[in-house]
């Protein structure tokens, strides 16, 4: 999922996660971005479908809903 790699590597670079050995697993912050798009989804109102335990999100999105859940997430 194109998304999901995008926020990861965004998210790794504002936390200053980007060494040899990254500090935390993308497992790890593939659970935040969910938690983090559930967030902003509900705070601007937008039609996402998000799976938190499935790690889904329907229909694929925007680059500014993308950069606006590594914001938060960070």
């Amino acid at each position: 999922m194109q998304f999901l790699m995008d926020v990861i590597t965004m998210i790794r670079h504002l936390i200053d996660d980007t060494g040899e050995t990254p500090e935390y697993s993308d497992e790890r912050l593939s659970a935040l971005v969910f938690v983090a798009a559930s967030y902003v989804n509900m705070e601007l109102g937008s039609g996402y479908t998000i799976g938190i335990s499935c790690q889904s999100i329907t229909p694929v999105p925007t680059q500014d809903f993308t950069t606006l859940v590594a914001l938060k997430a960070a």
